[in-house]
């Protein structure tokens, strides 16, 4: 009785109290470029949230929200009640900029905020003295930085973000990844966890450690941006009031959004290469060998090009080759054997071609060019193989009349037609009757074909009927069976993961259909998963959906792909309690 006095007081109180008043507020007027600030948007009094639209805001990018809270005070009598959305935005230029004037809807009005104004300071202030304007004490930050900022067309950038701070992290999330649109991307480093060693900057005492290393190719020349790496940090937070032995068990995690500075290079054109096309930029070398110099007409070789070196291994190749005509050459198969130098992308590129010699004699194969931009000289060089000679003589068959097996009749090869029919014929005697036991045979399967078809629609509708709950039996098989084999290729593997998990729900549910990151989250949220399987799973999700622009260590996607398989186990466990 009392909780229903008390509920009706709040009400009423409510229903007249005075207008409402709207706040907008941000947690800090001066920041370092990386830093975010949080806007809260809050109605005093009202009955809903505010409605606003954040898109006139030129000077932020919003990281995280509208985030939703609200909160009921009762204070000597009086009951005020807020409602507030919570953006978390980062800076996107330095100097003065402002959260301009926003229209907000609220209890059926229309109000006007005052603009607001944020200091935003170059990073290096921090470590110079006599800056105007008193900037604030910086205690974390996340610093991109490259190499060599005017590289070639096709040359190695290596990027890396490194963290540093002065307070104690317990927590580092990657939030928002740039594109690198522009560039040839390979991953060299993310470590798992922080770890942190001790520098000096600006003549004060940081721990620094090292979140993400990343090795680009620009494939275009000028200006590129790479745009800011942003990130989400946890910090520990003490309970003042627990003191003693025991005050670090009553610590809390409070997050912060930060963002990494813009990079910008000046990529040079690579000079002309007397009309020749070529991409490759490096140290490079090649040779070449072949399976066999002596052979026979129609007897296949196998010729292997080997190119080494230091660069983009996707992008190094050979001219073209001009074969003899007398040489039929198939499709050639290329294999890429990754060794890094330390943070220099190095490594072997394997082709080979499959020849068959259709003549005899002495057949000579061409040498094999290789041109590439040498960075020590700046200059254009090429390598080339020695050319080789095929001492080719009659096959054991007489040639003169046979020219052997072409690429189509290869690829038949197991298929063609047989047109001679060996088997033993049956006879029947002339004068034999016509009622014989084969006629009585095929009146017996004539009766059993007329109600074949009844069986089968009977049948069928059986099958419809339990259709569902086998398929749910199965779905685990199924998904796992996506999942049977680790190919070691993330861009592979993640898409795998999502696509067993497609399979599993479509199963369970019944429905053929492609599913999102988000679809599949919704979908166990609707059946009542646990948020822990839900967050193990979509996290996985989400690091597979950003694999395309970057890309994720081996070590990284074998864990992801062990933990899918549990993770499904666990998932189908849920299904069947429910």
């Amino acid at each position: 009785m009392i909780r229903v006095f008390i509920f009706l007081l709040i009400s009423l109180t409510l229903c007249f109290a005075a207008d409402p008043q709207i706040r907008v507020t941000v947690d800090r007027n001066k920041i370092y470029e990386g830093d975010s600030v949080t806007l809260t948007v809050s109605v005093e009094n009202g009955n809903g949230y505010p409605q606003l639209n954040i898109s006139d805001i030129e000077d932020f990018r919003t990281v995280t929200g509208p985030n939703q809270s609200s909160n009921m005070q009762w204070v000597n009598g009086e009951v005020t009640s807020t409602h507030s959305l919570v953006y978390v935005m980062v800076p996107k230029n330095r100097g003065e900029l402002f959260i301009p004037e926003l229209t907000i809807k609220a209890e059926g009005k229309t109000y006007k905020s005052k603009p607001i104004s944020v200091t935003v300071y170059k990073r290096k202030d921090q470590f110079t003295t006599g800056t105007q304007g008193n900037p604030p004490e910086s205690r974390y930050f996340i610093e991109a930085s490259v190499d060599k900022p005017n590289p070639y067309r096709g040359e190695q950038v290596t990027l890396t973000y490194t963290i540093y701070t002065k307070v104690d992290i317990s927590k580092f999330e990657k939030k928002i990844i740039p594109r690198y649109q522009g560039f040839w991307t390979h991953e060299l480093n993310t470590p798992r966890n922080l770890q942190l060693r001790e520098v000096v900057r600006g003549g004060a005492k940081w721990y620094a450690g090292t979140v993400k290393k990343i090795a680009l190719f620009p494939t275009q020349s000028g200006i590129i941006d790479i745009e800011p790496l942003t990130a989400v940090i946890g910090l520990r937070v003490e309970d003042r009031s627990q003191r003693g032995l025991f005050s670090n068990m009553f610590a809390t995690t409070k997050n912060y959004s930060i963002s990494s500075n813009s990079v910008q290079l000046d990529v040079q054109s690579l000079p002309p290469n007397s009309g020749k096309v070529s991409a490759a930029v490096g140290d490079w070398a090649i040779t070449s060998r072949i399976t066999a110099n002596d052979v026979k007409q129609n007897e296949a070789v196998t010729l292997t090009i080997r190119l080494r070196g230091k660069g983009n291994l996707q992008a190094v190749d050979i001219q073209d080759i001009n074969f003899p005509d007398e040489i039929e050459v198939f499709d050639p198969t290329i294999n890429v054997d990754e060794h890094p130098q330390g943070d220099v992308v190095a490594g072997t590129k394997t082709i080979e071609y499959v020849l068959i010699p259709r003549g005899t004699g002495n057949i000579k194969l061409p040498s094999i060019e290789l041109s590439y931009f040498d960075l020590r000289t700046k200059q254009w060089r090429a390598k080339a193989t020695r050319p080789i000679v095929l001492k080719v003589t009659p096959g054991d068959r007489n040639y003169s009349t046979e020219i052997g097996f072409t690429k189509k009749e290869v690829s038949l090869m197991g298929r063609d037609i047989r047109f001679a029919d060996h088997r033993t014929p049956t006879w029947r005697r002339s004068d034999a009757g016509m009622v014989s036991p084969w006629t009585v045979t095929f009146l017996f399967a004539a009766v059993f074909l007329y109600f074949i078809p009844w069986f089968l629609s009977y049948n069928q509708a059986r099958v419809a009927a339990t259709a569902g709950s086998r398929q749910a039996r199965k779905a685990l098989k199924s998904a796992l069976e996506s999942l049977k084999n680790y190919t070691g290729d993330p861009s592979t593997d993640y898409r795998n993961m999502q696509s067993a998990l497609t399979v599993f729900l479509n199963l369970k549910q019944s429905t053929r259909k492609e599913r999102s990151t988000s679809d599949i989250v919704e979908a166990m949220k609707a059946h009542g998963v646990s948020d822990d399987i839900i967050s193990q799973i979509e996290n996985i999700l989400i690091r597979g959906d950003a694999v395309r622009f970057a890309p994720v260590s081996r070590e990284e996607s074998k864990t992801d792909f062990q933990t899918m398989s549990t993770a499904l186990e666990e998932l189908d466990h849920h299904w069947s309690v429910k």
